[in-house]
């Protein structure tokens, strides 16, 4: 390896310690559930509930590392790893400073520094598979494909497109070689589900409801959905490379890379409705691969530039998230210290993900336990999280009807030794606490 491009890595590996080491923040949605889960998924007295609304294998993985260290710093190494073994991966899939300049000043790679996600593993499995499908090693790709969806829930629909994409135009026995691999790594996930929840399918029922929701907008989704910045929308397109959209328009490009132009539009098409632009990391590679194809030396400076300045502006709110999240790091280690030994309700009716938060914040031993303000409600009034409901609606005269009905419950948990409430709102809606005491960003009620 030339020692230019040794030197391109060293920076890109001192960039990434440095933003991660001075950078409190740690991803984007379901972060929090991703550290707790990782951090307590196999303690015999965790500091908080786990809560396996994806699946758990992700966490699971990575408990194996947090056992021996347990820290927020030791899941971002491990994400961080992925990130540098993608990169590493597509210069040596080309072998050209081109490819790893496209690469290395992507804005997408820098918007994911510092998170913790199962998105960074699984997008190096999945390329990992395209590279096996590219060299025709159906069998290889196939068990790669379904590593892939292990760990991020959404490769599901992902892995449908992919195939659809790539074997429209091939033979059932093409198809079937790679399928039946992919099929054999899978179950994998099921057997998990089976092993630790004495049912199959729970991940994949949790995970095909809510998607359900989100996709047609049903219940709180359809205000989440409503709720999403327009931003958003506009670094899909950008997030990869300023230049991501003159792929479509490249005809020489249609002829030798079809099926990736294809795979990419119909993925496109899935991540606008629900506009996440992390998602794109899952397209990252095999589109980076293509503008080293397409793009001149004049574009591939247009694309440094404008990669530079808008990698400067997605920093800016990963900044500000970690000025905010060391606040309330110093409040709960404040609030451990005035109040040791205590067992805590954390969050509001607008804020159920505070307990996790403050959970993957604290690394102490004077906080006994911490009960989310959902679980504590509900199992107050012994109310069930969700329920998911399939039923007939005959056209016909009837008389009887087939409903299938799936509940989310909270675990039994004595809630009335709860004596303290954190909440980050000055106001609480839980009658039976008052306001003692008021830290920088949290607040602390007592029971009367």
């Amino acid at each position: 390896m030339k020692k230019q491009i040794l030197l391109y890595f060293a920076i890109f590996i001192i960039l990434l310690i440095i933003l991660n080491a001075v950078f409190l923040h740690f991803g984007y949605n379901d972060k929090e559930e991703y550290v707790v889960n990782s951090r307590f998924i196999t303690d015999d007295s965790p500091l908080t509930s786990i809560r396996c609304s994806h699946n758990c294998i992700y966490p699971y993985f990575q408990s194996m590392f947090t056992n021996i260290a347990d820290s927020i710093y030791t899941l971002k190494i491990i994400n961080t790893i992925f990130l540098l073994l993608t990169t590493v991966l597509l210069y040596l899939t080309t072998k050209k400073q081109k490819t790893l300049l496209l690469a290395l000043t992507s804005p997408i790679i820098w918007y994911l520094s510092t998170a913790i996600t199962p998105l960074i593993i699984s997008s190096f499995l999945f390329f990992v598979s395209y590279l096996y499908l590219k060299k025709n090693k159906l069998i290889l790709s196939g068990l790669f494909l379904g590593l892939t969806t292990l760990f991020w829930d959404a490769s599901l629909f992902i892995v449908p497109i992919y195939l659809l994409a790539f074997f429209y135009n091939k033979s059932v026995k093409q198809l079937l070689t790679i399928t039946i691999p992919a099929i054999i790594t899978f179950s994998i996930r099921i057997l998990f589900d089976l092993i630790y929840f004495n049912f199959p399918l729970y991940s994949l029922y949790r995970f095909l409801g809510t998607t359900y929701l989100t996709l047609f907008q049903m219940g709180v989704w359809s205000e989440r959905i409503a709720d999403i910045p327009i931003y958003n929308y506009l670094l899909l397109i950008l997030i990869i490379s300023p230049l991501f959209i003159t792929l479509f328009f490249h005809k020489k490009l249609w002829k030798t890379n079809k099926a990736e132009l294809i795979f990419i539009i119909l993925s496109l098409i899935l991540f606008i409705k629900i506009a996440q632009p992390r998602f794109m990391l899952i397209l990252f590679p095999i589109a980076i691969l293509l503008l080293t194809k397409t793009l001149s030396k004049k574009e591939l400076l247009i694309h440094t530039v404008v990669s530079l300045l808008i990698i400067a502006l997605l920093l800016v709110p990963i900044y500000q998230t970690s000025q905010e999240l060391t606040e309330t790091q110093k409040d709960i280690y404040q609030i451990a210290s005035d109040y040791p030994n205590q067992s805590f309700i954390a969050g509001s009716p607008s804020n159920t993900l505070l307990s996790e938060n403050l959970a993957a914040l604290y690394y102490g031993d004077q906080i006994d336990y911490i009960i989310g303000y959902q679980e504590y409600t509900y199992l107050k009034n012994n109310e069930c999280y969700q329920t998911y409901t399939l039923q007939s609606y005959s056209t016909l005269n009837n008389l009887r009807q087939a409903i299938l009905t799936f509940e989310l419950c909270p675990v039994e948990k004595d809630y009335q030794d709860f004596n303290y409430l954190i909440s980050q709102e000055p106001t609480t809606d839980l009658e039976d606490f008052e306001l003692i005491q008021e830290y920088n960003t949290l607040y602390l009620y007592q029971l009367k």
